[in-house]
């Protein structure tokens, strides 16, 4: 049971630390100003205490998520908003634990009386904000967010659209050419009119941090959701730049002793923060000394030319002027961060590295009239690469007359003996679903899922059960999973053995998935190998479940489906000569002869191949849950571990029949009201298996239903 509680500081600095682990690159803040950030009394953002809250998710003993609900009071009235912000949004890649908090920092918003909620801002515009949608792997800068790639679809899951799309550019100073731009004749008509460059110093540092202010405040004026910082608003968040800053890399642009422009730039101190913890202790003052004779990267906090000035090339000048002097003075110094606040392309040969948009619960486009036939079928067969049962890929596509895209479970494919209750077609459909789902936001087009699953419509049109609708209804952001389809494969053979650093990869994702549970070690996976060949050989026994399975393998290359569906020999990977023996043995009486003389057991033994696998992985979910949404994150499971370069083997029987998965659920408890839905061995593959599936044209119907 997930329990939210509000106002535990501890619990809410930790979070992320415990969830996210200290191999990816998340950097706190220090707790200290985190303390500082969130308390009424001292951050002047805040009017009372009731302006702002923070909730934490437990669940188990361990703290699984965080997030914040505030108002921007100054915001508001701006704007004329009626809107609550949500921050700090950190979570474990559970939807039980996202929707949870979200839903914690919503109630909060609508007893305050608002209508909208926006996020993630940490705490304004002006500070950490987004959620990243790309560059996971690179390490963030001072002031800068970092986050998993599950955190945009657990937002999107819950309706929320992205809406304030951002792009973090960085430079490598070593390299890009600012000596030409600041002897340039644009550099000396500039002298000439009077403009000059003053360092910002220790003994001028006050005045020139109210100058700063000043020119942030007129030169963000038309920027989108920028409100202007109040003296006491600066002077708090200059507070933690105070220590560190080195003012030799920052600068203001005056016009006849009169500041025009400005550029703050700081050290990155982010190394330095981690390998603290982010807490002060004893330990300190060498970090901080190691920090200082090693420090190679620099961030612009902000850069701005009063209104009055602009268009008259001092904004990149004063970027060069910064750039040259971090050259000089941050030590062998490789790298530099504009955070592209102020304008919205890279400046002096920056690079894009990450994006952060803001997530809203606002539409913001129409992207109904975007899809069409033709792009039905490219999507089609994206959604395709999903995985289905015994590879029936029962799951076809129709635009309707509204613009919806329906789901549709071809009858024609279920397996009627194995599957009786079609609950396996459905996951197969539910599966295809987060496919096209993938395929969609990779175009930038977001939809609302209406399941239709459990209203067993078969009058739709004949042969057919409808399955679902897809209303496209918001803008997306493509997932990171997305391009871990194409790479996706079965593997039935004898793994390679893992790599240590792979199997700590694997146990650090199962422990932070929800929905999978790990078996590992040489007893636990005898058991499962032993456990997989008794419960193969007794659904082989049944005879009509021996001949629908046999319909559905492909043993010769010459089968007309051999290509396209079913499972051949290249993906069972048997030889021809071993394809036509077992299709002699599984479609006659020799079977039951051979089992009937002791030697069935070897005929499905697989003991050998699963106890070479690094693990054996059970995905389950709630028991109620409709098959489609169990479907779509089987897909998810499956591609997480992709990612993690393990490729994977069903052994569906462990959890289809019910004396196995009762032995499995013994021996593996799961969590109250979940069900077993497949077990996977996974390991590294020695090579790749390809895919073999139907024509794209095949997946979509065409004209009105009957």
């Amino acid at each position: 049971m997930i329990e939210i509680r509000e106002g535990d500081i501890d619990a809410f600095f930790t979070a992320p630390l415990q969830i996210y682990g200290a191999r990816t690159p998340y950097v706190s803040p220090m707790f200290s100003d985190l303390r500082r950030f969130l308390s009424a009394e001292k951050n002047p953002l805040f009017d009372t205490a009731e302006d702002f809250a923070i909730f934490t998710a437990h669940e188990g003993g361990a703290v699984r998520g965080r997030i914040t609900a505030h108002v921007h009071r100054a915001s508001n009235a701006k704007f004329g908003l009626d809107r609550c912000y949500f921050g700090y949004f950190d979570c474990a890649d559970d939807e039980r634990v996202a929707a949870a908090l979200l839903e914690r920092a919503e109630d909060w918003a609508r007893a305050k009386g608002f209508g909208e909620i926006l996020g993630n801002f940490n705490l304004t515009a002006m500070q950490q904000v987004g959620i990243m949608t790309g560059g996971f792997e690179n390490a963030p800068y001072t002031d800068q967010i970092w986050g998993p790639p599950h955190l945009p679809r657990l937002l999107e899951r819950r309706g929320y659209a992205p809406c304030f799309p951002m792009t973090t550019f960085e430079i490598d100073v070593r390299t890009v050419a600012v000596d030409g731009l600041l002897a340039s004749a644009q550099m000396r008509a500039l002298f000439d009119d009077g403009f000059r460059f003053s360092p910002i110093r220790r003994a001028t540092l006050e005045r020139r941090l109210e100058d700063s202010r000043l020119i942030l405040n007129e030169s963000f004026a038309d920027n989108p959701m920028f409100v202007p910082v109040s003296r006491a608003e600066y002077d708090f968040q200059a507070k933690e730049m105070k220590w560190i800053m080195d003012p030799r890399i920052s600068a203001v642009a005056e016009k006849d002793g009169a500041p025009a422009g400005a550029v703050i730039a700081i050290p990155d101190v982010n190394p330095m923060l981690k390998a603290m913890g982010s807490r002060l202790g004893l330990s300190a003052p060498w970090h901080l000394l190691k920090h200082r004779l090693k420090r190679r990267r620099g961030v612009i906090i902000f850069q701005g030319v009063k209104p009055e000035h602009q268009g008259r090339g001092l904004n990149p000048l004063l970027l060069a002027h910064v750039l040259k002097e971090m050259r000089r003075r941050l030590r062998d110094c490789r790298r530099h961060l504009d955070r592209g606040r102020q304008c919205g392309q890279p400046e002096a040969g920056g690079k894009s590295r990450r994006k952060a948009p803001a997530s809203s619960a606002s539409l913001r486009k129409d992207i109904m009239s975007r899809i069409d036939t033709a792009m039905l079928v490219d999507l089609a067969a994206e959604a395709n690469l999903a995985p289905s049962v015994h590879n029936t890929q029962p799951a076809r596509w129709i635009l309707d007359e509204d613009g919806c895209i329906l789901l549709a479970a071809d009858l024609s494919r279920h397996l009627g003996i194995g599957d009786p209750t079609g609950r396996d077609m459905g996951l197969s459909c539910g599966a295809a679903l987060e496919g096209m789902v993938m395929a969609l936001a990779a175009r930038g087009i977001g939809v609302a899922i209406e399941d239709l699953w459990g209203d067993n419509i078969l009058d739709w049109r004949p042969d057919y059960r409808l399955a679902a609708r897809l209303t496209l209804a918001r803008a997306a952001m493509p997932t990171e999973l997305a391009g871990w389809s194409t790479k996706r494969f079965t593997w039935r053979a004898r793994f390679l053995p893992a790599a240590p650093e792979q199997i700590e990869r694997l146990e650090h994702w199962v422990a932070e998935t929800a929905d999978v549970k790990l078996a590992s070690g040489h007893e636990d996976l005898a058991f499962i190998a032993a456990l997989n060949d008794r419960a193969s050989l007794s659904i082989m026994r049944d005879r009509s479940f021996r001949n629908e399975l046999v319909a559905w393998m492909r043993f010769s290359p010459t089968h007309p489906a051999y290509a396209f569906d079913g499972l051949n020999i290249a993906a069972l990977q048997m030889g021809r000569l071993e394809g036509a023996l077992a299709e002699h043995v599984l479609a006659s009486p020799l079977f039951d002869i051979a089992d009937r003389l002791g030697l069935g057991k070897s005929l499905v033994a697989e003991a050998g191949k699963t106890i070479t696998a690094a693990a054996c992985l059970l995905f389950h979910r709630p028991e109620d849950e409709s098959p489609i949404v169990s479907g779509q994150a089987f897909y998810r499971f499956w591609l997480g571990f992709t990612r993690l370069g393990f490729a994977g083997w069903p052994m569906a029987v462990l959890a289809d029949l019910p004396s196995a998965a009762e032995a499995m659920r013994q021996r593996f408890p799961l969590p109250p009201g979940h069900r077993l839905i497949n077990v996977l061995r996974v390991g590294p593959a020695p090579s790749t298996v390809p895919k073999y599936r139907l024509p794209a044209h095949a997946l979509v119907l065409d004209g009105k239903p009957d």
